[in-house]
């Protein structure tokens, strides 16, 4: 599911609901996507929540998402993401709140949680280079340039600016770095050190 192209996910999510007897708006589909982890087991896990709560025929719209998966969502990459680049916050309580994800993530972890939680992260940098890239020459990249890179939501347009103005190019470049070596280092060292690993990258990524 990683290297599925961005405009064959919605179908993905679509084609599920539909094969199980359900409609859902495209408005919702976006919400989950970026909910969701981008892997199929995942995405099947929480689009089966709605199964159970409305009957077949049922339209899911984004007020279902928001009841089914915002008020019940576990934590992982992508909310520990949103959590680092909330610029409401000051880089202290940033950090704060990243480790305690960290932790939710840690302790709900049936085994080793570092390597996919690395791995959606260097999802989302990526997303943040694509998203530096469209806003290289200094004017704002159009709705549809907008959309062919993977931003179509305006949630998720309004995510990565505010990751652009946590991390410029050259710091995303570096992070983008950091996630490799750890990455490895994780590799190397097991699960003893794995916490200590992960916990001191995400103190890099947010405070330096």
């Amino acid at each position: 599911f990683w290297e599925m192209f961005e405009n064959r996910k919605p179908q993905w999510v679509e084609s599920y609901f539909k094969k199980n007897g359900f409609a859902v708006t495209p408005d919702a589909v976006q919400q989950i996507l970026e909910m969701i982890e981008n892997n199929t087991e995942a995405l099947k896990a929480e689009c089966s929540r709605f199964f159970f709560c409305f009957e077949k025929g049922h339209r899911i719209t984004v007020q279902d998402v928001d009841s089914i998966l915002s008020h019940n969502r576990e934590e992982n990459a992508f909310t520990l993401f949103d959590a680092m680049c909330d610029t409401t916050r000051s880089p202290s309580q940033r950090l704060e709140t990243s480790l305690e994800i960290l932790q939710k993530i840690r302790t709900s972890s049936k085994s080793a949680f570092a390597i996919p939680l690395i791995s959606g992260l260097v999802y989302c940098f990526r997303q943040l280079k694509a998203y530096h890239g469209l806003c290289a020459g200094g004017e704002k990249p159009s709705d549809a340039q907008l959309k062919a890179a993977g931003f179509a939501s305006k949630k998720k347009q309004e995510q990565y600016g505010r990751a652009s103005r946590c991390w410029n190019g050259g710091a995303t470049s570096s992070i983008l770095a950091l996630l490799s070596s750890t990455d490895i280092a994780v590799r190397e060292g097991g699960s003893a050190f794995e916490e200590t690993n992960v916990s001191m990258m995400i103190y890099s990524i947010v405070i330096k």
